[in-house]
């Protein structure tokens, strides 16, 4: 998502929080980086067009890997969705 603020400046990152008053915001990859930010702040939100999945992360990976990988990020990383009820 992308956010513009009420001083133009823009924030990209991955929603993981919103209230009435605030969205926390992962900023980085490593989930280290988070920004909660007053929604009296923000003037707009987009979503962004830019993947958040770095650039290459499949052509090291085997099949096995990139469908573990599928099958955690399809759910949301839920273990009680349908792609963990059946076994391979």
């Amino acid at each position: 998502m992308i956010l513009q603020l009420e001083d133009d400046s823009l924030l990209t990152g991955l929603i993981l929080a919103e209230d009435k008053e605030n969205v926390t915001l992962q900023t980085g990859a490593s989930g280290s980086q988070v920004q909660k930010i007053a929604k009296s702040n923000i003037v707009a939100r987009r979503p962004s067009t830019i993947s958040i999945m770095p650039m290459g992360l499949l052509n090291s990976r085997d099949k096995e890997q990139i469908l573990d990988l599928l099958a955690y990020v399809l759910p949301g990383g839920s273990p009680d969705h349908a792609v963990f009820k059946h076994a391979h």
